[in-house]
């Protein structure tokens, strides 16, 4: 029995687990950011698979997590797209935001969520530093399959890394198919962070792997939404 075991539950001591747990998280996070900081220049850019954070993104609030549905409005879909490149940089705010590149197809009338991708995209374009490449939708089930929008990111961090436009590249997303881009980014002398929901990496981690390190994107929404609902006066 420990040292609290032969106490009533009455008078022992609160012990909050998730307020523990978003506390341990919190130093993590901030620990990794340090010691990304520590570079000599710290330049940042993002490159978001702006589908893949959309699917993460709605299947986060399907799901109902205590630690995010307390702060998202009721019109929840629209109203968070429209935060999601805030959340994005200010997951990096201790650095110098160079740009960020939302990299997505065109915006298909026939798909499920085309309310929420062009909310999306609206956001992107209200926001600073931030521009949205579009690639398109094509094969045999038109508007269902995007084209050349993962070469287009892939080519964009190998790009802006061979200018020597940024020190730390930010990957949104969690495709496996990116591993390979990765790789030649850090063989550059770069690093490269992985900002991402983390049911969507693979279990063989290969993703985790490649990157430098791998921050969870839910955390970043999570404050995000928090901030709005403070400044709209909801908590």
């Amino acid at each position: 029995m420990d040292a609290w075991g032969a106490l009533p539950y009455s008078i022992r001591p609160a012990y909050d687990r998730e307020a523990v747990r978003d506390q341990v998280e919190a130093q993590r996070h901030d620990a990794v950011l340090d010691e990304l900081r520590a570079l000599r220049a710290p330049r940042l850019m993002v490159f978001v698979d702006t589908m893949n954070l959309i699917e993460g993104a709605r299947e986060l609030t399907s799901r109902g997590y205590p630690e995010i549905d307390p702060y998202v409005p009721d019109d929840r879909a629209l109203r968070c797209a429209g935060l999601y490149p805030w959340a994005v940089v200010s997951a990096f705010r201790r650095f110098h935001h160079i740009r960020s590149y939302w990299y997505d197809a065109t915006v298909a009338t026939n798909r499920d969520n085309y309310g929420v991708q062009k909310a999306v995209h609206e956001g992107v374009r209200s926001a600073p530093y931030c521009e949205l490449v579009l690639g398109r939708h094509g094969g045999r089930r038109e508007g269902k399959r995007q084209k050349g929008v993962d070469v287009r990111l892939a080519v964009g961090m190998l790009e802006h890394a061979h200018l020597g436009n940024y020190d730390c590249a930010a990957l949104v997303g969690g495709d496996e198919d990116f591993v390979p881009a990765v790789e030649a980014v850090k063989a550059t002398g770069r690093q490269v962070v992985c900002l991402t929901f983390t049911w969507q990496l693979a279990s063989d981690g290969l993703l985790v792997d490649a990157c430098d390190h791998v921050l969870d994107l839910a955390a970043a929404l999570r404050d995000r939404y928090r901030q709005e609902a403070i400044d709209e006066g909801r908590i």
